[in-house]
């Protein structure tokens, strides 16, 4: 399955439509995927949805016409913004500054890059088949089709870790194995709203503790372990290598395997032990395959 060669066809069409009115619907159709697997395979290539992406180009290309001496309620309305206000908070939050203060200062064009690296340490990679488990923990909802996911997303993971959600899980829980697990749990293959939950493995079913329950399909799995990472010199070093073998597996597994990404079931991240603050911490990506 080529996914870069999909992903850069739809980055293509963004391009050429971006004064025009785009939806996450008609680029997943333009590309014959399900709205789910379309959002979540470009979440995951790029970093960001497909709305939040075209957000950014469309706001990189309005700096052209701020120089030009366009007027901001027509900027605006070209790229489909509602309104001047809601163009200039959206200009002000990317670029930290507002259009017309960009205009007085004379900025230079800002740059738009993916911000893909390469990877300095091979992934190792493992086929596995493995037996159903329940999950249970913590659950937002968020949209794909939405510009703020991204920042939904961090905002998440910032409770988790500050409220000491883990620790009242594990107490609640009692795991029998030690571990936390991310999973994006879809509503349907036509629907972009999802459910991210972040639990542990869960022994049983306990109704009167007020956690979500999920049960992960068993099946064949490709996992991933991410190269190892001294979180003891940069603890935000693994979550940039998550990122980066997310993509590896977008961008060059997939193209090269001779295994298709199974839409029946669904991918997640593990974290255990081996991620907690060491000099070569690593954690592991799950994906169904068939």
């Amino acid at each position: 399955m080529n996914y870069r060669k999909d992903i850069e066809k739809c980055m293509d069409y963004i391009e050429i439509n971006l004064k025009n009115e785009i939806s996450t619907k008609s680029l997943a159709d333009f590309l014959g995927y399900s709205l789910f697997h379309f959002c979540r395979v470009f979440q995951l290539y790029k970093d960001m949805t497909p709305m939040e992406y075209i957000l950014r180009r469309r706001l990189q290309l309005s700096i052209l016409d701020i120089k030009k001496g366009k007027k901001i309620i027509d900027i605006a309305m070209e790229y489909h913004f509602e309104t001047a206000s809601g163009y200039s908070k959206a200009f002000k939050k990317y670029f930290h500054n507002t259009p017309s203060h960009f205009r007085r200062e004379n900025k230079k064009v800002c740059e738009f890059t993916s911000g893909k690296e390469q990877l300095k340490e091979p992934v190792r990679i493992e086929i596995r088949t493995i037996d159903s488990f329940t999950i249970c923990g913590i659950n937002m909802n968020m949209d794909f089709d939405s510009t703020e996911f991204s920042w939904n997303m961090a905002a998440f993971w910032d409770k988790y870790d500050g409220e000491n959600i883990e620790e009242r899980l594990y107490a609640d829980i009692n795991p029998l194995k030690h571990g936390e697990i991310g999973i994006c749990i879809k509503q349907d293959n036509n629907n972009s709203r999802v459910n991210y939950l972040l639990g542990v493995i869960a022994p049983a079913i306990d109704t009167k503790l007020d956690w979500t329950y999920y049960t992960i399909s068993g099946g064949k799995y490709a996992i991933f372990t991410t190269p190892p990472v001294n979180m003891q010199e940069d603890d935000k070093g693994l979550a940039l290598t998550v990122r980066n073998v997310w993509r590896y597996i977008f961008d060059d597994w997939f193209t090269s395997s001779e295994y298709l990404y199974d839409e029946t079931r669904l991918d997640f991240e593990f974290y255990d032990e081996r991620c907690h603050y060491l000099r070569d911490s690593v954690m592991e990506i799950y994906i169904p395959i068939k």
